[in-house]
């Protein structure tokens, strides 16, 4: 039995660890934002803004686009007579640049759902008993209707207020943690010498935007690395530039996080990491240091109606807590699972999750 575990456990730490890792994407081209655009407010309203400089900071919602997503997790059961498998998914959720059109659907309910009211990070959690059995497999599929939003921050160069400091949040989004190690003397050191005498917190961003992106270079590596990693390295994926885009704002007091989702359609590419920063009383402002200058775009408060968000954290616990892989996953982007067999061969066990996405407009 011992060694049964053991072998278990060595299989899925493997597994698990590769699909953790960040697609790469290809160069998609970010909408150009003309001077004068119709808006969608929150109230349903439609009015015009201009995208002006020196002006009080607002975020704008553009160019809405309704997508279907359909996820579908098989699991394949070659020769092993399983005890239990556990499998945990990220759940799609409104957040402020999507709407969930109307309830999902799906051909196997979930065991349960669980919602992190702090983070908004929601996950769906399966249990399944004595099954599959021996050369079967299972599945279930799941289908979202969802709207998604272009988010514009209307100037480049806002008038800001101060950051409220007494808020829970602020304190949230600018302290230290597990792959955004923004107390690492090296991300401090390089967040000083990079912000200078600037005091604009949306200034000081954008610095570091720009920086990250000339800085990095995309690799494809084992999971993901985080801010110190890419600061040592200059290379990473789209999780690590969102890494240190965020340590080194919040190094600076800026409150950042990451933002873990995919691309809307699969012709644009698969998972992607990007990041966000707060600006007091307008809201968080969209970045993704992967797509910059170098890559002849900007990126910088300017999302494009492309990308589906499944959350805004990372090292999330799993809900309910695991049994036999670590409580916790660096990135709750595509799937986790585990599994206990009572004998046969556990590495005839596999898993695999597919996507398939469409514009309904």
């Amino acid at each position: 039995m011992n060694k049964l575990l053991s072998i278990v456990a060595f299989s899925v730490a493997t597994y698990i660890f590769a699909v953790c890792a960040c697609a790469a994407v290809p160069d998609t081209p970010v909408i150009t934002i003309e001077p004068e655009q119709t808006v969608k407010t929150g109230h349903g309203t439609i009015e015009t803004k201009a995208v002006q400089q020196g002006q009080p900071a607002k975020l704008l919602y553009l160019n809405d686009r309704t997508y279907t997503l359909k996820r579908t997790f098989c699991i394949i059961n070659g020769d092993a007579r399983v005890n239990i498998i556990r499998v945990w998914l990220p759940s799609i959720t409104d957040w402020e640049s999507q709407k969930i059109v109307s309830p999902p659907t799906a051909d196997l309910a979930s065991t349960s759902s669980q919602i992190d009211s702090f983070t908004g990070t929601s996950q769906d959690f399966w249990e399944f008993k004595s099954k599959p059995v021996p050369g079967s497999s299972l599945s279930f599929t799941q289908q979202y209707t969802v709207e998604v939003f272009q988010v514009k921050l209307n100037s480049q160069d806002p008038v800001t207020v101060e950051y409220d400091r007494s808020n829970p949040e602020y304190e949230m989004y600018t302290r230290s943690g597990k792959l955004i190690e923004s107390d690492n003397q090296a991300i401090v050191s390089n967040a000083r010498k990079l912000a200078g005498n600037e005091s604009s917190p949306c200034r000081i961003a954008r610095l570091y935007y720009e920086y990250v992106n000339d800085y990095m270079n995309y690799q494809q590596i084992d999971g993901i690395g985080g801010a110190v990693f890419a600061l040592k390295n200059g290379y990473g994926e789209c999780g690590d530039y969102a890494a240190l885009f965020v340590a080194l704002c919040r190094a600076s007091g800026i409150p950042a996080r990451p933002v873990v989702g995919r691309w809307a359609l699969p012709e644009n590419g698969s998972y992607h990491v990007w990041a966000e920063f707060y600006l007091q009383d307008v809201g968080w402002v969209p970045v993704d240091p992967s797509f910059g200058p170098k890559n002849n775009t900007d990126t910088f408060g300017n999302l494009d109606n492309n990308l589906i968000v499944f959350n805004k954290a990372y090292d999330i616990s799993l809900q309910p807590k695991p049994q036999w892989i670590s409580p916790s996953g660096d990135l709750l982007q595509t799937y986790y699972w585990e599994f206990w067999c009572n004998s046969g061969n556990s590495q005839s066990v596999t898993v695999d999750l597919v996507y398939d996405s469409y514009d309904t407009e």
